[in-house]
């Protein structure tokens, strides 16, 4: 028996991925509530160890845990717990080597340890999984950040992988109030007075910076503004309050004019959270950022379309958009964000942009100016525009304002590429390139784009103007492998697997973590007979996903191949775990144990084949086989027919239905099925002789 064939392996990707879970917009206030929590009661440790008491070291450890099953980021604080927790002993102990209050906060630390533990466990399915290595590989995927992202950053559009080191820094400085400057400006002039700072304020201060200045020193990718970091900032604001509080202490002669000061300090961020509402996370500073109005031409401003809801109440105040006898068409290129917000009872969001009675676009990567028609209202913050509401009219399209819109080019790109209109998609996405030329603004980056070309030309079997476009996007974006991966599976369609592995093996220089292109060079090893080494690069594909299905169906084919047929049993029962519906990899499974000769496990595997396929012809006759092996030749004979009623042209199973006729005596049926195979199949050798045994 052969195995059920697979669609060809070799990926060819072009899409810019968003972030997977984890790390979303959804867990960044909770994370840094955990955070803050966290960091109240290890500060309130600090002032009671060695003599904590156990409600404390139960609250510490709580809070920790619950911070970590919110974001593996939550390490952190273990990590200022053994810290902060051993300068505290070199204070107590005066520098001197004194065991018992070494144990003692040993066992405390512990005990704060596993309830951490076994607290971030109880909320952590991952974690639950995987208990000791998954948050030290959540914590490698998280520094790695693999998924592409570009933000607004410099009044450009950069990728998350190719911001400058000083990203974080600069959304500090434009986004902090200025209170915070001043009063952490204060806190440093107060230390000089005292000459010595509390170890609660340098826990706050460590736990503000450090942070901070990991993502600058690592590199981390970040995107969306400050919003990765936001934990950081209360330990800051905190430590600016008491900086601010000192110096008046400090400086009593001076209380009324610092006061005032302070007073006029804190009245521009009120007045400004004021001014912004509702879209208070939009805020700028007034000293380094100009406010939001100076801010928006270089940097995000409402990345959430958090207008979408004022967007919906200008709808709802205006008669003119209530249809009486349908509902409002209200398109958007986020359509479960809005539905989240709109009215299902008078509002259909699950409609095309195109052909909505409205369309919503945010001024984030030119949604406003993707979708041509009439501008029928502006969401603003002052003069700052935030949300678009257009009247759908292709007509509108030679509008300049339109016209001269890279987003609209491309999306009108990517419909004719998804309707395989591939010399449309072609036309559209060299218009993006004009608009480029004309110096049009754009968040479509140069590297997308030419992927994008270039997978537009693979489809169309233009080789070499593909590989033209994917060097482009390697040029200007030498750190991604997908475009590595890509030229090698240009290569590979050329026929020329040399060059394929070659340039998927860069691909994996640069990402040793890149999935697709471990498969792809071990599709590439299996196609040339190298079977070895196409399992070597299945295995790493496999260490990186364990979860993949299709990938252990793969590797247990290749194993069966090579007659490791234990081995080739277990990949398949995994790939059986994680797609029990798969007609294919049950056929598999059953096929490798019957290479094991183990006919008795081979028969449930086929049984569950036809069960999820009735059709399927190959699982039917086997079946009649391994029915046959055991005797069990009434099942055999059902098992025969129902193939040959998929496939009534088949002459070697009426030949082998026949020889269980014959098995039974039922010499007139097994005639008939031998005369029937040889009128499909004059030339069939083993029917033949059955027959002419059968007629002595």
């Amino acid at each position: 028996s052969e195995f059920d064939a697979d669609p060809d392996a070799i990926f060819f990707e072009g899409d810019i991925g968003t972030m997977l879970g984890g790390v979303g917009s959804d867990v960044d206030i909770p994370f840094a509530a955990g955070y803050l929590w966290s960091l109240y009661f290890l500060s309130k440790g600090l002032v009671e160890s060695p003599n904590l008491p156990r409600k404390l070291i139960f609250k510490i450890g709580l809070t920790i845990g619950l911070t970590m099953g919110i974001r593996v980021g939550g390490v952190l604080l273990w990590g200022y717990l053994g810290l902060f927790y051993a300068i505290r002993y070199l204070q107590l102990s005066k520098r001197t080597w004194q065991p018992a209050l070494w144990l003692r906060l040993l066992g405390q630390a512990t005990a704060i340890t596993a309830i951490a533990y076994t607290t971030m466990i109880c909320f952590w399915p991952w974690a639950q999984i995987h208990p000791l290595t998954g948050p030290w590989q959540a914590i490698q995927a998280f520094s790695r950040f693999s998924e592409y992202h570009h933000s607004f950053f410099n009044g450009q559009y950069v990728l998350n992988t190719q911001i400058p080191r000083t990203y974080t820094l600069q959304w500090l400085i434009l986004t902090l109030p200025e209170f915070v400057f001043a009063g952490l400006a204060a806190w440093v002039i107060g230390l000089k007075q005292r000459s010595t700072a509390s170890l609660q304020h340098l826990l706050l201060l460590f736990s503000g910076l450090f942070p901070v200045g990991y993502t600058v020193v690592s590199h981390t990718p970040l995107y969306d503004g400050i919003r990765h970091l936001l934990f950081a900032l209360p330990p800051l604001v905190i430590l600016a309050a008491v900086g601010l509080d000192n110096m008046l202490k400090m400086f009593v002669q001076a209380k009324k004019y610092l006061a005032t000061a302070i007073g006029l300090l804190l009245g521009m961020v009120g007045f400004e959270m004021v001014r912004l509402h509702p879209h208070q996370y939009i805020y700028f500073n007034w000293i380094f950022a100009g406010k939001v109005e100076q801010a928006q031409s270089n940097y995000e401003t409402d990345y959430w379309v958090n207008s979408i809801k004022q967007g919906l109440a200008w709808i709802d105040a205006n008669p003119r958009w209530h249809p009486g006898d349908r509902k409002l068409r209200l398109g958007s290129l986020f359509p479960e964000r809005l539905a989240l917000m709109a009215d299902p009872n008078h509002i259909d969001c699950n409609v095309s942009p195109d052909t909505a009675d409205l369309y919503m676009g945010g001024t984030r990567y030119d949604y406003h100016r993707t979708i041509p028609g009439e501008v029928v209202h502006i969401i603003r913050v002052e003069t700052v525009p935030l949300l678009y509401i257009i009247r759908p009219d292709s007509s509108y399209q030679n509008d300049p304002f339109f016209s001269n819109s890279p987003a609209m080019h491309y999306r009108k790109a990517r419909f004719y590429e998804e309707a395989n209109k591939m010399e449309a998609a072609r036309q559209a996405y060299e218009r993006v390139i004009q608009c480029h030329s004309a110096g049009a603004p754009s968040s479509i980056l140069p590297d997308h784009l030419f992927v994008r070309i270039g997978n537009v030309y693979l489809s169309l079997e233009r080789y070499q103007d593909a590989l033209i476009h994917y060097l482009k996007a390697a040029k200007t974006a030498p750190q991604s492998g997908l475009f590595y991966n890509n030229i090698g599976v240009t290569y590979s369609r050329l026929k020329n697997h040399e060059a394929a592995r070659m340039w998927m093996q860069a691909a994996l220089d640069v990402e040793p973590t890149y999935f697709s292109a471990h498969v792809n060079l071990g599709e590439l090893w299996e196609l040339d007979g190298k079977d070895e080494k196409a399992l070597e690069a299945y295995l790493k594909a496999r260490g990186l996903r364990p979860d993949t299905a299709y990938l252990h169906d793969r590797i247990g084919r290749l194993l069966y191949r090579l007659k490791r047929f234990d081995s080739a049993i277990r990949s398949f029962q995994k790939a059986v775990v994680l797609q029990p519906d798969s007609a294919s990899v049950h056929y598999n499974l059953g096929t490798a144990q019957m290479g094991q000769k183990a006919y008795t496990k081979a028969i449930p595997s086929f049984q569950q084949v036809v069960a999820i396929d009735p059709k399927h012809f190959d699982a039917y006759y086997t079946l009649g086989k391994l029915y046959s092996y055991q005797a069990r030749y009434p099942e055999a004979i059902i098992a025969y027919q129902k193939a040959i009623a998929i496939q009534p042209n088949h002459a070697d199973v009426y030949s082998d239905l026949g020889a269980i006729y014959v098995q039974v005596g039922q010499l007139a049926e097994a005639r008939a099925a031998f005369k029937k195979a040889l009128t499909i199949d004059p030339n069939h050798k083993i029917a033949s002789k059955r027959l002419e045994v059968l007629s002595r």
